[in-house]
């Protein structure tokens, strides 16, 4: 958004890459090495830079919702769903992502943010009762 007569660019993005620990609970039929792979691919692949818009949060939701349509996943909890980096902190159940805006105060454009998973940000640990 701009005021009249002003022009805004994008002159960049910032990929943001969020820390996410998935406690899980496996069918004991399966190897769980596997089966946290699987995970790992599906969210990764669902929630990537290629497929994520700029400016977009990320929920929790989405992110349990992937996990448990992976084969052998009985249950999953998300332990941990951060960004570090300086942004802001998980707000009612997802992270937010910095849209491209000016400085008012010094007309210095802003750059928007892509929040997309990468394999390497998956943790795991058991889910125990």
């Amino acid at each position: 958004v701009a005021f009249p007569g002003r022009q805004v660019r994008i002159v960049g993005f910032d990929l943001l890459h969020p820390s996410i620990r998935l406690a899980l609970s496996v069918d004991v039929d399966l190897v769980r090495a596997d089966v946290e792979a699987a995970v790992r691919k599906r969210i990764a692949d669902c929630f990537g830079a290629a497929r994520r818009p700029f400016a977009r949060g990320l929920h929790r939701s989405e992110i349990l919702a992937e996990a448990q349509m992976v084969e052998g996943v009985i249950a999953a909890q998300i332990r941990q769903f951060t960004l570090g980096s300086g942004q802001p902190p998980e707000s009612e159940g997802r992270l937010l992502c910095p849209a491209p805006s000016v400085d008012q105060a010094t007309g210095t454009v802003l750059r928007a943010g892509l929040l997309a998973v990468r394999g390497e940000d998956i943790g795991f640990e058991e889910l125990v009762p």
